[in-house]
């Protein structure tokens, strides 16, 4: 073998060599962003759901569950402001998911259907609000209400609803 060949093949080598390298680093950065990414869409999340434990929200939200029908139109608008929050977070997991950030779409839907569209005000809002919204998020969302709806729900769900309102 000659030098001139040596020398193709150690720079091949190199080439191929920096070509993976810079595979690798993509996935990397890729895996860093997509990380990222869900992060911060769950943190948008937890300060949602953390409104909750405020105790005037709290009182809100559980007149919404039990008594729909008494709250006035500035309830209503804080209730669906709450729930229009919810639906952004989940409209935003829905399109990192469509173009490849996550792979698993189903899980946050829901969750968010079981805790906050199952009762009351949070279901009337969902039927109204679902005539409009993206349909692959519609079947998720309805196909978690149906299964609420099948199971036997318990006076131990109300108990445990007034006990963090007091607190």
């Amino acid at each position: 073998m000659k030098w001139n060949e040596i020398a193709e093949l150690v720079g091949l080598a190199a080439i191929l060599s920096g070509i993976f390298f810079v595979y690798a680093e993509i996935r990397q950065n890729g895996t860093i962003a997509q990380a990222e990414l869900n992060f911060a869409n769950r943190g948008k999340l937890d300060d949602i759901s953390s409104r909750v434990l405020d105790p005037k929200f709290s009182a809100l939200y559980l007149k919404g569950i039990h008594n729909p029908s008494e709250l006035n139109e500035t309830e209503r608008q804080s209730l669906n402001a709450h729930f229009e929050s919810l639906l952004l977070v989940l409209s935003i997991e829905y399109h990192n998911t469509r173009v490849g950030v996550f792979n698993e779409y189903e899980i946050l839907p829901r969750q968010i259907a079981r805790e906050y569209f199952s009762v009351g005000y949070g279901r009337a809002f969902w039927n109204v609000r679902m005539r409009t919204y993206i349909p692959q998020v519609v079947t998720i969302v309805e196909d978690e209400l149906s299964k609420i709806d099948r199971a036997p729900r318990s006076s131990r769900d109300d108990e445990i609803l007034e006990q963090f309102a007091r607190q």
